[in-house]
């Protein structure tokens, strides 16, 4: 089963993160500052742009730019299921039994709809880069994996596939891997937990550093097998943790063969962020 993570990647002349979406939809950028839906309710309120302190309207959402023409935005239809990543290395997708909501970018905001075990339709979706996030109701963890309410970056294509696997990340697993850190520590209710997949051509990276990101507890890299704050880049896993986020700020990285880059991550206090970026 492939997941549908979003190729996070910006040109060496400096292209926007919202590049397809700017020129479908006539307007620019709006990932580093995304705007709130007006009237949110739900798990999905309460911050965004990288900002995690809690209240507030401000869900994760993508608005055409008001001087634009709403109808004019390229959209199309998705489906796909709801899967939970739940191995260390954050590559085996499993589908997740149960059912929930989730928020999906479209012209006029984030619009709420309901998925079950056989999977979700949305329509009308934004073409782009979007922040998508699903929320399993109680029922939906047979597995006992403790699931979070997940953000995840997703790239819409204005055509080919529309089949998209949206994921949920294991409270379990990161607590695991929490617990067997250089300082063990555990999932706070109060904060956010990110975790980043770097990769090239679909390979994950290795040689992969942050040079700043939002305020957290510490910043964990892969060991190829296993995690540790001692690091300082990634290795065959091309993963890092943001453990227990709270600050704001952007998210920006180099690679050992120069390549850099920078982006706004979507994180909400007792939630999780997944974002897969494609380092040029």
């Amino acid at each position: 089963m492939m997941l549908a993570a979003h190729r996070y990647r910006r040109a060496a002349e400096g292209m926007a993160l919202a590049a397809g979406f700017a020129a479908a939809a006539g307007c620019s950028n709006s990932y580093d500052h995304p705007p709130g839906l007006q009237g949110c309710t739900g798990p999905g309120c309460g911050t965004h742009g990288g900002v995690s302190v809690g209240g507030g309207d401000a869900a994760a959402d993508v608005l055409v730019d008001a001087e634009a023409d709403s109808d004019a935005a390229a959209t199309t239809s998705l489906s796909g299921k709801i899967v939970v990543l739940a191995d260390a290395r954050f590559a085996q997708p499993t589908p997740l039994v149960g059912s929930g909501t989730m928020r999906v970018p479209t012209p006029a905001g984030d619009q709420d709809v309901n998925f079950t075990s056989t999977g979700y339709k949305a329509d009308n979706v934004l073409v782009g880069a979007g922040w998508f996030s699903v929320f399993p109701d109680d029922k939906s963890d047979d597995a006992g994996l403790g699931l979070f309410g997940t953000w995840s970056l997703q790239d819409v294509p204005a055509s080919g596939s529309t089949t998209f696997d949206l994921p949920v990340l294991s409270r379990t697993l990161l607590s695991t891997i929490y617990n067997g850190l250089d300082k063990p520590t555990s999932p706070q209710s109060n904060a956010a937990q990110v975790v980043l997949v770097f990769e090239r051509n679909g390979q994950r990276l290795s040689g992969v550093s942050l040079t700043s990101h939002p305020s957290c507890e510490m910043v964990a890299y892969d060991l190829g097998v296993g995690f540790s704050t001692q690091s300082s880049s990634t290795s065959d896993s091309g993963l890092v943790l943001l453990v227990n986020t709270v600050g704001t700020g952007k998210v920006a990285w180099k690679s050992t063969d120069g390549a850099t880059d920078d982006l706004t991550i979507v994180h909400v206090p007792g939630q999780a962020s997944y974002a897969v970026i494609d380092v040029p």
